[in-house]
């Protein structure tokens, strides 16, 4: 694929996760329930305790929301491999995975390993599916 393919298929991709944030029922408790979590720091946006939090809360909004984000890094690392031929984690996830599959194995091990919500939460997803979909 040359650059100028992976730039359009970048595109694309930008353009559907901007339309899956528009799908989510828009209400006013989706634009308080994040704005909890929109505010740079200095480093991300978003800590990993926070990000624990968002992905934790018994509430449909806060589980798309969880969703989207994992799969969107997700979507960040395959583009940059495309783009830079650059792996950021190896991570082989079997076809036809869906975000919920994704979301449902990092919730369970920032459970299971808390320290990681210390870090980024990019680089908690990263760590946490390279493990639990390692390449053969």
């Amino acid at each position: 694929m040359n650059n100028g393919s992976a730039r359009k298929l970048l595109r694309v991709g930008v353009s559907l996760l901007a339309q899956l944030s528009l799908a989510i029922p828009s209400t006013s408790s989706r634009a308080e329930q994040f704005s909890k979590y929109d505010h740079f720091d200095g480093f991300f946006f978003l800590s990993g305790e926070r990000f624990y939090d968002l992905c934790t809360e018994n509430n449909e909004v806060s589980q798309q929301l969880c969703q989207a984000y994992i799969c969107g890094t997700f979507d960040a690392w395959a583009a940059q491999n495309i783009v830079k031929h650059t792996t950021v984690y190896s991570i082989c996830v079997k076809p036809k995975a869906t975000c919920e599959e994704l979301a449902d194995t990092v919730v369970s091990g920032l459970t299971e390993k808390p320290e990681l919500r210390q870090s980024a939460p990019a680089g908690a997803i990263g760590y946490i599916l390279s493990r639990a979909f390692p390449c053969k």
